[in-house]
């Protein structure tokens, strides 16, 4: 009986609070940290969040962020029981929009002007990927 209170206080824990959770990317045996990887805006109610990953500039074209991008949908979707999953990303970053896609997401919007850097708008490109979507994608990907 006591180990069916203490899952109900925490499933009422996850449920209410825990909108933001993010991993290290990090390499152990040169002991250094690469980058970080992370939900946000978790909403467990309609099982939806968005990702973020940053990454050291050195570290760009090596495959890391997509592993890095692939394990935390992974996390999202099989143990957080997430059914999509939101990147933000804006239109000059390509290298974002190309790693996104080549992840399984899908351009599902665009948000007109949303960031001014040095007098220049710049639009903010919506990607998603949904849970059966991601299963789908990475069998193929891997042949799992």
């Amino acid at each position: 009986m006591r180990y069916k209170d203490e899952q109900e206080k925490f499933y009422e824990k996850v449920i209410s609070g825990n909108t933001e959770q993010y991993f290290t990317i990090s390499d152990f045996k040169a002991k250094k940290i690469l980058g970080t990887v992370g939900l946000y805006d978790i909403n467990f109610r309609n099982e939806r969040a968005s990702i973020i990953i940053v990454l050291d500039s050195c570290m760009y074209r090596k495959g890391i962020a997509r592993e890095a991008v692939g394990l935390i949908l992974d996390y999202g979707f099989t143990f957080l029981s997430l059914n999509k999953v939101s990147a933000y990303i804006y239109e000059y970053n390509s290298a974002s929009l190309d790693l996104f896609k080549k992840s399984g997401f899908k351009k599902s919007g665009r948000e007109k002007d949303q960031i001014k850097i040095r007098g220049e708008f710049f639009d903010r490109i919506i990607m998603e990927l949904r849970r059966s979507e991601f299963y789908k994608f990475y069998q193929t990907q891997f042949n799992l």
